[in-house]
């Protein structure tokens, strides 16, 4: 009787350590850079969000940062455009600004600053996430969260 109650004891045991595990807050990478360019109240043309663009420079050598464009979804109709590859250049290079190139020539400078910190650190941010994003300017001003959000995540809303 005496092995059946130590088998129960350890089995209690292991299943409430488990469970604490399970209860650790689930961490995420971060969710995409979502922006949404506005010009007098009005969601750009889909013709100009379609040309912006958006690059870096690595060593004195201009690069497109790979995957930014039209948001899918319901964000293509709303006109925001994504970015998840910003993220890993900002937090894991260091590539912190970027210039965002409009069709009429007009060029804004972005600072985006991802962090990458550790999964107890993350556990604490609001996003639940290694790469909370520290700042975000445009021409050196704070960028201001849309009144929109896209699937449960944020979306900064950029005044032209």
């Amino acid at each position: 009787m005496k092995p059946f109650f130590t088998l129960l004891m350890t089995a209690t045991i292991w299943a409430g350590l488990a469970s604490c595990e399970k209860n650790k807050t689930a961490l995420i990478e971060q969710d995409p850079l979502l922006i949404r360019p506005i010009s007098d109240e009005q969601i750009l043309a889909g013709s100009v969000l379609d040309q912006i663009e958006l690059y870096y420079f690595h060593h004195n050598v201009k690069r497109q940062v790979p995957d930014f464009g039209r948001a899918p979804g319901s964000g293509y109709q709303t006109g925001i455009l994504y970015s998840k590859d910003i993220v890993s250049l900002s937090a894991n290079d260091q590539v912190k600004n970027y210039y965002l190139k409009f069709p009429d020539g007009d060029i804004d400078t972005l600072y985006v600053d991802y962090e990458w910190v550790s999964e107890d650190e993350g556990r604490k941010e609001a996003c639940t996430c290694v790469k909370p994003l520290r700042s975000f300017l445009i021409d050196g001003k704070p960028v201001p969260l849309d009144t929109i959000r896209q699937g449960g995540m944020d979306v900064y809303r950029l005044n032209k």
